[in-house]
């Protein structure tokens, strides 16, 4: 085996290969003391530094804020919940009304078919061109109508027939079939 000595600290090793350095950070050191930055380069360095020291605006609630180290769009965890869209703290989860449905509905039938087995929740305006989640927008279907109504081949006024809010309003719902310990949650679920 060969015999080296390392650039960086001078020692003499042998090594498999016939190498310049006796290791990584030896190597590393050199070529940072080699690498000088231009006055150009550390300008831009220093720039980089100071735009990540502005303030940014807060997407979720509008408050100005300073990064302090990476790029972030929120102020806060809350913020950031908030503005993606996630369940808050004391809002009923998707399973939950999945329950609640199933109570209250325990006989239901697709309006179309007659099918009993499966269901889905159906927005009649979709939540992307502004439909809410209110029952009066809420449709249970089966899941084959449920892909007919998405293609847009079932009238909007045939799914308002058969809305969710023309049987229950949201707090006779919630009173008659939510048998949870909490009871105080966002009624717009």
């Amino acid at each position: 085996m060969p015999k080296i000595k390392c650039l960086q600290c001078n020692k003499i090793e042998q090594k498999q290969y016939a190498q310049k350095f006796c290791g990584r950070s030896c190597a590393a050191t050199y070529n940072n003391k080699r690498r000088k930055h231009t006055n150009e380069t550390k300008e831009k360095i220093r720039n980089s530094l100071l735009k990540q020291r502005k303030p940014k605006q807060c997407k979720g609630c509008s408050k100005d804020f300073i990064l302090d180290k990476y790029y972030r769009k929120y102020c806060s965890k809350k913020c950031s919940i908030a503005g993606r869209g996630r369940r808050k703290r004391n809002q009923i989860s998707h399973r939950t009304i999945i329950k609640i449905m199933n109570r209250a509905f325990p006989n239901w039938k697709c309006p179309f078919c007659g099918w009993n087995k499966t269901w889905d929740l159906h927005h009649i305006i979709p939540r992307k061109h502004g439909g809410s989640d209110d029952l009066h927008n809420l449709v249970m279907l089966c899941p084959n109508h449920h892909s007919i109504a998405d293609l847009g081949q079932i009238e909007n006024q045939e799914l308002t027939r058969h809305a969710v809010g023309e049987f229950y309003s949201v707090e006779e719902l919630l009173n008659l079939h939510y048998f949870g310990e909490k009871k105080t949650f966002d009624v717009n679920w």
